[in-house]
């Protein structure tokens, strides 16, 4: 057994030494709380000297990606974060003018199929149409389903009208049958996802016709 002045009393788990100085470098790599007691991990001599050998070269290309010296990693990541915010808040930007001109285009554009809006917009994505349809439901009192096409797949929001009784979910359901998507929702809203090559536009009109 091995005492250790009060701070552990263990069964000998390593190799004996004859002095502290003979382990070399010891590298705590975990800690935590088990049981009451604190858990540390731990390693020790050449394989702790490994270990920042390791770290040194992935903080040395860090240094490299952020352009940062590798004393000051903190400032190239403060750096970096802020560019992200600033890129997110482009974005947003992008999507709110996108919302309103769209919106306002379709806001005043007539029914398309059985008294309900059916479009196909380019290069917009779910939260997008989300948004778009919820206010045009809205707005325009009847059923609105938006098509978004981006990359390699489509979108389908579908909402209900303040004076339309017709179930959301529904529709998009029968859009998945005969389309081949996969989605969900509830009566007032629903959305779904499918492959680019899908007629959705062309299933969307046919769902809505039985519905009315």
């Amino acid at each position: 057994m091995v005492d250790l002045g009060g701070y552990d009393f263990t069964p000998c788990g390593c190799t004996h030494v004859l002095t502290t100085s003979e382990i070399g470098l010891v590298a705590i790599t975990k800690s935590e709380r088990y049981k009451g007691m604190l858990r540390i991990t731990f390693v020790a001599g050449r394989r702790s000297e490994a270990l920042f050998d390791r770290l040194l070269a992935q903080a040395a290309e860090l240094s490299q990606r952020l352009s940062a010296p590798l004393t000051d990693l903190g400032a190239g990541l403060d750096q970096l974060q802020g560019k992200r915010e600033e890129a997110r808040q482009q974005v947003r930007q992008r999507e709110a003018a996108l919302i309103a001109e769209a919106g306002a285009r379709l806001l005043a554009a007539p029914a398309t199929t059985a008294g309900a809006l059916v479009a196909a917009l380019d290069g917009v994505d779910a939260p997008v149409l989300r948004a778009l349809v919820k206010q045009l439901a809205s707005r325009r009192g009847e059923t609105v389903a938006l098509v978004g096409r981006q990359g390699a797949e489509q979108t389908l929001v579908c909402a209900r009208g303040a004076r339309d009784d017709r179930d959301a979910s529904a529709i998009v359901r029968a859009v998945c049958g005969a389309a081949g998507g996969r989605g969900g929702g509830r009566p007032e809203l629903a959305e779904a996802r499918f492959p680019a090559e899908a007629d959705l536009e062309g299933a969307v009109h046919a769902a809505l016709v039985p519905a009315t």
